[in-house]
């Protein structure tokens, strides 16, 4: 008994920090804490001020509302993201829209922590374990007039190689979206409901904070291209298309259960080209251990995305890249994100 829980108190540590970035930017730590990292390698290069844009699959994980306003076809993202000390944060997401104005959205996380050497407080060593966390999400959508509404639920499990001792939970995320030309305001609840229950003897339980998000976009197009169509018995009408060269402008703010301080970030997207998109984001208002950090421009992320033209592809492609900070790592202190979203026409 005496050596499960010294096992336990290891693997809460492990948990504490998975994510590195989270825990050492807000100043607190969470059970579950990767729950709380942005999820898809676009959401990542906008430092996670994604709440209100929601426009890929990567919607669910962020704001389920978004599905119902997708395209009705499959599409499907996937995300590999390699970091310091054996960790790896891998996420494969399906999101549609299967019928006007509802949409659904499903979706597995995989987050491995490396392997480590547990000890007991007189160096004498415990065993060797890899921490294995998985995820599993599902939700819908719908949409009335400009305004969707979304929930999902999600299944969590914790395995620490190496020993009997588990961990299985769950939550709930909810979120709205409304949307108007060039405009958007989102808001959402994650790991509501959350909690962790752990098969030692005692089953242990552990509650998830939940957080709140909120935020909004604006998207300025670069040009606006005017078509001329036929309505009624032959006249002539003139509309504008939205144009597929803009920036996008995102702001959003984060608060997490039981924090005193919010944090505010900022994102922007930018399309000189419609097959290249430049992303970047940075904190502005960024709670810490230390206290409250304003325009901390060192702890930004990058992103791009290509997408390139294949004839004959039955398939739409877009190549993700994005870079941010972790606070855990080697001496460049840096996260690699990569991504692949499909399509289907």
């Amino acid at each position: 008994m005496v050596k499960v829980v010294k096992i336990l108190a290891a693997i809460i540590v492990i948990l504490l920090v998975p994510s590195g970035a989270w825990g050492q930017q807000t100043g607190f730590a969470s059970v579950e804490a990767y729950t709380y990292l942005p999820i898809g390698v676009r959401a990542i290069g906008l430092k996670g001020a994604f709440v209100a844009v929601a426009n890929d699959p990567a919607t669910l994980w962020d704001n389920p509302s978004g599905m119902a306003q997708l395209a009705q076809y499959p599409q499907i993202s996937v995300m590999a993201t390699a970091m310091s000390f054996g960790r790896m944060l891998n996420a494969l997401t399906y999101a549609q829209q299967v019928v006007p104005s509802f949409g659904i959205g499903a979706g597995v996380i995989h987050y491995r922590s490396g392997r480590f050497t547990a000890r007991q407080r007189n160096g004498q060593v415990l065993g060797e374990y890899t921490n294995d966390q998985f995820l599993a999400q599902a939700g819908i959508a719908y949409q009335i007039a400009a305004v969707t509404l979304g929930v999902s639920g999600k299944y969590l499990l914790n395995l620490l190689r190496g020993s009997d001792i588990r961990g299985d939970g769950y939550a709930f995320d909810v979120g709205m979206l409304i949307r108007a030309p060039f405009f958007a305001v989102g808001l959402a609840a994650r790991n509501v409901l959350g909690v962790m229950i752990w098969n030692n003897a005692d089953r242990l339980q552990e509650t998830l904070r939940y957080s709140i998000h909120a935020g909004v976009a604006v998207e300025i197009p670069f040009r606006m291209k005017t078509k001329v169509i036929r309505v009624g018995t032959g006249a002539k009408k003139r509309v504008q298309q939205r144009s597929r060269q803009y920036a996008l402008l995102t702001m959003e703010a984060q608060w997490v259960q039981q924090e005193a301080h919010l944090g505010v970030t900022f994102g922007a997207e930018i399309v000189p080209v419609e097959e290249l998109q430049f992303r970047l984001g940075f904190p502005i208002v960024q709670p810490t251990l230390d206290g409250l950090r304003y325009f901390r421009l060192s702890d930004f992320a990058l992103g791009l995305s290509f997408q390139p033209k294949i004839p004959d592809l039955p398939f739409f492609l877009q190549i993700d890249y994005a870079v941010s900070q972790d606070y855990i790592t080697t001496a460049s202190r840096l996260n690699h994100h990569f991504g692949l979203t499909l399509l289907w026409w």
